[in-house]
C-alpha cells in the first residue's frame, strides 16, 4: 500500500497544487475530416422556397368560410337589443360613473350606419338589390370570400365570423340586420333549402 501511495506522490497527482505535464505526442496525427456542425447547420438550414402558385392556393384556402347556420323556410322579423353588463364599477376622478352589474343598451349610445346582409354564397345573386337600397355590407357564412369579391367588385363582402353574427343576433340565413331607434331589426327571409331548388324556381 505504501508503495502505491509513493508512486502517486511521485507523479504529483495528490495534493492541492498538482499539475499536469505535457508528455508530448505519440504515434501518427490525423486531421479531423468531419465538417463543423455549426457550419453544416448554417449551410443547410435555408428557408423553403414556395412558388407563387403555392402561395396563392394557400391564401385562397384561407379565404374559405364555413359557418353552419340553418336556412329560413319562411319570412320572419325579430327585434333585439344589444345589452352590455358592466363587469366592474367604473370610477372616473373619484366619481362613480357606472356600478358593477349595470345593464346598458348599446344602441342608445352608438349607431350602426350599415345594413348587414348575412347569407351563403349561392344566395348572394338574389339579394343584390339590397346594395342599391342601402349600400349593404354582405357577411358570408359559406363560400370563398376572394372568389366573391372578384365576381362582385362593387360590393362590400366580408367573412361572417361567428362572433360578429352573435353580436348581430343572427340565428339563421339569409338575414338582413339594421338598426331602428334603440334596437336591431332582424329580417329572416324565407329561402329554398338548397342551391338546386333555387335554380329550379328561376328557370
Amino acid at each position: 500500500m505504501r508503495k502505491i501511495i509513493s508512486i502517486f506522490l511521485s507523479l504529483g497527482l495528490i495534493g492541492f497544487g498538482y499539475s499536469l505535464e505535457n508528455l508530448g505526442t505519440f504515434g501518427k496525427v490525423y486531421q479531423i475530416e468531419e465538417e463543423d456542425i455549426i457550419e453544416y447547420i448554417k449551410k443547410n438550414a435555408k428557408p423553403p422556397k414556395f412558388s407563387r402558385e403555392y402561395i396563392q392556393r394557400k391564401i385562397h384556402a384561407a379565404a374559405q368560410v364555413d359557418v353552419n347556420l340553418p336556412v329560413n323556410k319562411r319570412d320572419n322579423v325579430r327585434y333585439e337589443k344589444i345589452i352590455y353588463t358592466v363587469p366592474n364599477d367604473i370610477i372616473i376622478e373619484g366619481k362613480l360613473i357606472a356600478k358593477k352589474g349595470t345593464k346598458i343598451n348599446v344602441l342608445k349610445e352608438i349607431k350602426l350606419h350599415n345594413t348587414y346582409v348575412i347569407l351563403a354564397d349561392y344566395m348572394l345573386p338574389y339579394f343584390l338589390d339590397w346594395n342599391k337600397k342601402t349600400n349593404a355590407v354582405y357577411l358570408i357564412t359559406q363560400g370563398n370570400i376572394l372568389d366573391l369579391q372578384k365576381k362582385y367588385p362593387d360590393l362590400r363582402i366580408y367573412a361572417g365570423f361567428p362572433k360578429v353574427l352573435s353580436s348581430l343576433k343572427v340565428k339563421s340565413i339569409p338575414s338582413i340586420v339594421y338598426q331602428y331607434q334603440d334596437k336591431l331589426v332582424i329580417l329572416e327571409k324565407g329561402f329554398p333549402n338548397d342551391k338546386k331548388s333555387v335554380d329550379d324556381t328561376n328557370k
